[in-house]
């Protein structure tokens, strides 16, 4: 993007984009020119007088406080109805980019742990209590050693402290089924990094939930890198696990054995999608320039020339359907249209693109939302037609259009006020229906024929709905969802009756799937974990609804 005026800031380029703020680099020209980081609040949460409130408190308590390992606060206020944050513009990776190139070594998790805490414990000293930090919170800044230097950001300023803070050395260490450790010093929290790397002993099983195997198909180790993407696909009776490593690299795994199937093909992959193509397993992968390529599985051989168009940067996920009797690539894709952002500024739109894997060609339009981006989509079949079910930035609802034409199919949702994270779709009653997780703790279904809400929303859990699937089970369609991250303190994966809206048997909590999953198969009887430094899990969801149910 070009640079965009913002009060005294030109706003020249994008860090960081979030569902209520957006952190820009930008130079101020009030103060010769200095680069900052800015961090712009949503319009519409700038106007909460609850949040505004929160927030102006929270700010000014950040801005006095005088810590180190807490990025300064240069000023904040508002701007053209935009509430906003000044900031020291910290040039380094993330805690979460380091972790998903492997494990800490021990003495550098101490001496991130230790730093993290400092902070942590100034927070509470200087009345902002617990804030929930995340892996991408904690900035470091020189290499790896003693020059190794922590920052917090983010912090959720405007929002109510937590009530169960995550500790520093559940940030550098494994972050499933350990004790939580909340201290009160920064000296017990290095002691605590340090005991980290020893092995705790199992949380005592809750009653009523199954075993932390129960379902466990495989752990995969993932060499060198963290897993981008994966996808299933079965030849002659084989489970093989494509996947794609943070180094770009396609690499395969037998599921029966959790071992490697075969060499690396070396690449620049970033998302991975699987079909089986003439009796043999394909792998569909998307590219850093945004062009899709399929590949035998087996060899790493392209079949045929690079489908969609290059770019400076790629839209990820992508899917492989069935579309009357040949396979089809369904991937997020820009549409060529502009959308005005804030500032001023332009945002190119994103729809939804399909392609016929034999022949490479377009299988149907981009799809695209009335004056929004699509950021989360679905395929599935309404009255014999393939449909792309999609939900746009935001929360601007839900809507179904035919793959082949464009056309709407049933009508839209209306606007939601919480953004979805998270879509699939089902059938419920002989009714197409989309399934939505959202920042609202709920999940709600939607009929697609009318747009119409179905029943009352599935409330229970506390946090953020992540993930969600439907799997079919002795004849009924039963909805697992996820509430929470790898770093939440209340976790919980959930189950559900589709007909009935009605809870099957208790939540699971510190669970490996509790922190989210994804889907590795249409029918979503296979979830895949994954967390940094930690074995890539594949999981049976039948396996867990049985057991759950009985």
């Amino acid at each position: 993007m070009g640079s965009a005026q913002f009060g005294p800031y030109l706003l020249d380029a994008v860090l960081a984009r979030g569902g209520s703020a957006t952190v820009y680099r930008a130079r101020d020209t009030s103060h010769d020119e200095r680069v900052v980081a800015v961090k712009v609040f949503d319009r519409r949460l700038s106007a909460d007088p609850g949040f505004r409130e929160r927030f102006r408190r929270d700010a000014g308590l950040l801005s006095a406080l005088r810590e180190p390992h807490v990025v300064p606060i240069h000023r904040y206020g508002e701007i053209d109805g935009h509430l906003y944050l000044d900031m020291r513009l910290v040039r380094g990776p993330s805690l979460a980019d380091v972790l998903r190139r492997g494990r800490l070594a021990p003495q550098r998790a101490e001496a991130i742990a230790g730093q993290i805490g400092a902070a942590v414990d100034a927070l509470r000293r200087g009345g902002l209590g617990d804030r929930r930090i995340e892996r991408s919170d904690v900035l470091l800044a020189g290499g790896p050693g003693r020059g190794e230097f922590v920052q917090l950001v983010g912090l959720g300023l405007g929002r109510p402290p937590v009530q169960a803070a995550v500790s520093p050395t559940a940030l550098v260490s494994r972050p499933a089924r350990h004790r939580r450790l909340v201290a009160s010093t920064a000296a017990v929290l290095v002691v605590a990094a340090l005991v980290a790397w020893a092995v705790f002993p199992r949380d005592r099983e809750r009653v009523g939930e199954p075993s932390a195997a129960t379902g466990l198909v495989a752990t995969i180790g993932v060499p060198d890198a963290g897993l981008l993407d994966a996808a299933v696909v079965s030849v002659g009776g084989r489970r093989l696990l494509a996947g794609v490593t943070a180094d770009g690299a396609l690499r395969t795994w037998d599921l029966s054995t959790g071992a490697e199937a075969g060499p690396a093909t070396p690449g620049d992959a970033v998302a991975v999608a699987t079909a089986v193509v003439d009796g043999r397993a394909v792998a569909v992968v998307r590219r850093r320039d945004n062009t899709v390529v399929a590949r035998d599985l087996e060899t790493g051989t392209p079949l045929g020339p690079p489908m969609g168009t290059p770019r400076e940067y790629s839209f990820g996920r992508l899917v492989v359907v069935e579309v009357d009797g040949e396979p089809v690539v369904v991937a997020l894709e820009p549409t060529g249209r502009q959308l005005p952002g804030p500032f001023d500024m332009t945002e190119e739109q994103v729809g939804v693109s399909s392609f016929a894997l034999r022949a490479g060609a377009p299988a149907g339009p981009v799809l695209a939302a009335d004056g929004a981006s699509i950021d989360a989509f679905s395929v599935t079949e309404i009255d014999g037609r393939p449909v792309v079910v999609s939900s746009t930035a935001g929360g601007g609802g839900v809507q179904a259009r035919d793959l082949r034409t464009g056309a709407p199919v049933g009508a839209p949702t209306a606007p939601q006020p919480v953004a979805f994270r998270a879509l699939t779709t089902a059938v419920r009653d002989g009714v197409p229906v989309a399934v939505t997780g959202g920042d609202d703790n709920t999940v709600r279904i939607w009929d697609l024929r009318t747009g119409e809400q179905v029943g009352a929303p599935l409330a229970g859990h506390v946090e953020s709905v992540t993930a969600v699937v439907a799997v079919q089970q002795d004849g009924r369609t039963v909805l697992i969802t996820a509430g929470g991250s790898d770093l939440s303190p209340t976790p919980q994966v959930r189950f559900w009756e589709l007909a009935t809206g009605t809870p099957l048997g208790p939540p699971m909590t510190d669970h490996p799937l509790s922190r989210g999953f994804r889907a590795l198969s249409p029918d979503g009887s296979l979830l895949l974990t994954t967390a940094p430094g930690e074995p890539v899990a594949v999981w049976d969801a039948k396996q867990l609804v049985a057991e759950v149910a009985s």
